[in-house]
C-alpha cells in the first residue's frame, strides 16, 4: 500500500507564480524594465515552473504535468512578446504632443522607445503642448497604461473649447501631481510606464503611445517597493520551511515505492 505524499508541486506553483509577480512589480516600480508581455509572462512561467519542482518529489503525476504545461505555454506566449521590446513611441492624426522635462528630456511620442524612455525627474517639473490644425470646439481624451499588451484606461475628460485655441500647453509640478494621484490610489508613482493617449476631434481621432520612466531613488526606496520587499521575504521563509519538509521525508514522498507483488495496485 503506498504511502501518503508529501510532495506539494500545486503549493510550489502557487509561491513560485507570487514570487514572479513580486519581482516583475519590484523590477516595474524599481524603473528597471517595462512590464511588456515578455517580462511579465516570462517571469511568471519560469517561477510558476521553478516553484513547483522544488516541491515535487514524483515527476510523473498529473497535477505536475499541468502545472509544467501551463507553464511553457506562458513563457511561449511570453516570446510572442519580444518585437515590443524594440518597440518604439507613435503619434498618428491631426494633432503633435512635444514636452520638456526638467532632467532635459524633449521630444514627443515617436522620440521614445521601449528601451530610451522619456525621463521625469519626480522632483521636477513637466511643460507640455499640444496642438490642433484647427481649433475645434469640442473633443475628449482618454489616458491609460499598457500592462504586457492590454490597454486599461485611467483617465477619460472631455474639453470645451470655447476660447477656439489651436493648442494647449502647461507645466506641471511633477511632486504635486504625485502627491494628488498617490493620495487617490495609494501608490507610489514610480517606474517604467507604457502610456497610451487618444484624443477625438471632429477632425479624426489622435492617437499617440509613449514611454515613460519615472525613477526611484533606489530599488529599496518608497513603501510599495519596501512593502514588496518584505513580501517577497515572507513568501521566500514559507517557501523555505516546505522545501525542508518535503526534503526531510524522501521516502513519503509523492513517488512512494511501487506495489509489492500481491499489494493492491
Amino acid at each position: 500500500m503506498q504511502q501518503q505524499s508529501r510532495g506539494k508541486p500545486v503549493l510550489g506553483a502557487v509561491l513560485g507564480a507570487v514570487l514572479g509577480v513580486i519581482a516583475v512589480l519590484i523590477l516595474q516600480q524599481g524603473a528597471v524594465v517595462l512590464p511588456t508581455r515578455l517580462v511579465v509572462f516570462g517571469i511568471l512561467g519560469i517561477a510558476t515552473s521553478a516553484g513547483s519542482l522544488l516541491l515535487t518529489v514524483a515527476y510523473r503525476r498529473a497535477a505536475v504535468v499541468a502545472i509544467h504545461s501551463i507553464a511553457v505555454l506562458a513563457v511561449a506566449f511570453a516570446l510572442t512578446g519580444i518585437p515590443a521590446m524594440t518597440a518604439r513611441g507613435d503619434l498618428s492624426g491631426p494633432c503633435t504632443v512635444s514636452a520638456v522635462s526638467s532632467v532635459g528630456d524633449a521630444g514627443g511620442p515617436a522620440d521614445t522607445s521601449v528601451r530610451d524612455p522619456f525621463d521625469i525627474a519626480p522632483a521636477g517639473t513637466l511643460d507640455w503642448r499640444i496642438a490642433f490644425p484647427e481649433p475645434y470646439e469640442t473633443w475628449s481624451a482618454t489616458v491609460g497604461v499598457d500592462i504586457a499588451g492590454f490597454q486599461v484606461p485611467v483617465r477619460t475628460q472631455g474639453f470645451d473649447n470655447t476660447a477656439r485655441e489651436t493648442f494647449r500647453e502647461g507645466s506641471e509640478d511633477v511632486p504635486s501631481r504625485i502627491r494628488e494621484i498617490e493620495d487617490i490610489s495609494g501608490l507610489t508613482v514610480t517606474g517604467v510606464y507604457h502610456v497610451f493617449a487618444s484624443a477625438e476631434t471632429p477632425g479624426g481621432a489622435c492617437k499617440a503611445d509613449m514611454y515613460v520612466r519615472i525613477a526611484a531613488t533606489s530599488l529599496f526606496s518608497g513603501p510599495i517597493l519596501q512593502g514588496l520587499w518584505t513580501c517577497a521575504a515572507i513568501v521566500a521563509l514559507i517557501f523555505a520551511a516546505y522545501i525542508l519538509q518535503v526534503r526531510r521525508a524522501p521516502a513519503d514522498g509523492d513517488d512512494a515505492r511501487a506495489p509489492a507483488d500481491g499489494d493492491d495496485a
